[in-house]
């Protein structure tokens, strides 16, 4: 079951993959999720010595997880991208309050530990008094959460880019 395979990445899953090491030493690893990406990505120097593994490094691979970071490099890109702010504070939600339309959605900066907590990807906002609610809320569980624009229409208006890449740089398949 996810939920109570999640607790065991974080303290258990690469204890388990070390300590059994010399029974699968040379065995393929790829991730199969953004919990199990964040453990082998940030313990692949010590992973890499006994598996094969796919995931990349965490500098690379955090580029795709901490949202912001993710806009960062489409706008370097030229990618387009929804609208987003990223209040820290309620001072900041205040300041921006007037900027944003409704409806909009509540987004975690780290889709996995948020999916986690509120079994939800983001919160559908409606309105200012929801958008604080919600907001207070993420800063009391500590879930660091961006405003974003809703794209609206069919789902050909989002763009997604999937690829393996090979050892060698090669792009070995993709959609």
């Amino acid at each position: 079951r996810k939920d109570t395979f999640e607790p065991m990445l974080k303290f258990e899953f690469i204890g388990i993959l070390l300590k059994n090491s010399y029974k699968w030493e040379g065995s393929l690893i790829f991730d199969t999720d953004d919990h199990v990406a964040v453990s082998i990505s940030k313990n692949k120097p010590e992973l890499a010595k006994y598996y094969r593994i796919l995931t990349p490094e965490w500098e690379i691979l955090r580029k795709f997880i901490e949202k912001p970071e993710t806009y960062r490099l489409a706008e370097r890109c030229k990618v387009p991208y929804p609208r987003t702010f990223l209040p820290k504070t309620l001072n900041e939600l205040h300041e921006i309050k007037e900027k944003i339309d409704y409806p909009c959605i509540l987004k975690p900066v780290l889709g996995h530990e948020f999916m986690s907590e509120f079994k939800s990807k983001n919160f559908k906002i409606n309105n200012y008094n929801d958008l604080l609610s919600k907001f207070e809320l993420c800063l009391e569980l500590r879930h660091e959460v961006m405003v974003q624009e809703i794209i609206s229409g069919p789902d050909s208006n989002i763009y997604f880019y999937i690829a393996y890449v090979n050892s060698e740089g090669y792009i070995n398949a993709r959609f």
